[in-house]
């Protein structure tokens, strides 16, 4: 039997190399969002508030962040109890809920941008443009196999 620490010493593995570029980025990017006080997923529901323009159904965040309700309605619980959204009526249902930016909310949301922005900037200055090109690729067709093999007939 194989076990994950054999593999862990035996070299440099996909798995391997994948988690630990992960774990390494999500903790740089957790660190330059600190001004904003925001994680990525709630930074990104910000984001289609701000878009919006207008108070959205949280059915429809939910299928715009492409995750199950109740995960949207832990975000928004967590954004309300900071004042970044307000939760209001559906005029033409009363049953349903929109979620709402405030200003707050837009001025994080601001920051969140900021942030990601020069996040963005300091990773690709760690790269020749080839470098960056062949990285970009290498992801795209990792993507490309991860989701051939997800699939639920792929052999």
């Amino acid at each position: 039997m194989i076990y994950l620490t054999f593999l862990a010493r035996n070299g440099s593995t996909v798995v391997n190399s994948l988690r630990l570029a992960s774990e390494e980025t999500d903790a740089f990017i957790k660190e330059r969002m600190g001004p904003s006080a925001v994680t990525l997923p709630q930074l990104e529901l910000l984001d289609h508030l701000v878009r919006f323009q207008q108070p959205v159904l949280l059915g429809d965040l939910a299928e715009l962040l492409d995750c199950a309700r109740s995960n949207v309605t832990q975000l928004v619980d967590r954004l309300q109890q900071r004042g970044l959204i307000a939760r209001l009526p559906d005029p033409s249902d009363r049953r349903a809920v929109r979620a709402a930016l405030t200003r707050e909310g837009r001025r994080r949301h601001t920051l969140g941008v900021e942030a990601i922005l020069r996040v963005e900037q300091d990773l690709r200055r760690g790269f020749s443009d080839e470098a960056l090109r062949q990285l970009l690729m290498g992801l795209a067709e990792l993507r490309d196999v991860a989701s051939h093999y997800s699939l639920p007939n792929a052999s």
